[in-house]
């Protein structure tokens, strides 16, 4: 017999990763994106996505209201607290700055593919480039905003999402 507490474990674990997923397809599309451009660039995507992420966890999560807070949609707030301490300061001025770290993974992939469709055309590479750009730049921030920053207590003094 399950006690509540691991069943609302589990449902806020379906929740993350429904919330999660369209970044997860993100980063695996991308992935295969730069595999296909040459089988090296896979894994240095990887490596350059995971440094974005841990810019993104030590550089803006600890201005956010919901840093160390399992109110954080994503969970970083958590993350992060393991990493760093709270920082003082703008949120809004953190989150400007330093967005690019996560920017990489959307803009690395789009370009190296289309710089690769140039040189040498490929279909395969076209339609999961065309995928890739459907989810990352479409997909991802549509269900970012209705689910992720719908809930977010930081929403009002976001960039994407404030006022």
């Amino acid at each position: 017999m399950e006690s509540r507490s691991s069943k609302g474990n589990d449902r806020t674990g379906i929740k993350w990763l429904s919330d999660t997923f369209p970044h997860l397809l993100t980063l695996v599309l991308g992935t295969i994106v730069m595999g296909l451009c040459r089988w090296w660039l896979a894994p240095i995507y990887l490596l350059i996505s995971f440094l974005g992420l841990l810019w993104f966890l030590t550089h803006i999560c600890p201005y956010c209201g919901a840093y160390d807070s399992p109110s954080c949609p994503s969970g970083y707030g958590l993350l992060s607290a393991r990493l760093v301490a709270r920082k003082k300061g703008s949120f809004r001025k953190a989150f400007l700055t330093n967005i690019w770290s996560v920017a990489l993974e959307w803009f690395i992939p789009l370009i190296t593919g289309i710089v690769f469709l140039v040189i040498s055309f490929d279909l395969v590479l076209l339609v999961l480039l065309g995928l890739f750009v459907i989810v990352s730049f479409v997909v991802l921030p549509l269900t970012t905003r209705k689910k992720g920053c719908a809930n977010c207590p930081q929403r009002k003094n976001c960039p994407w999402q404030g006022k």
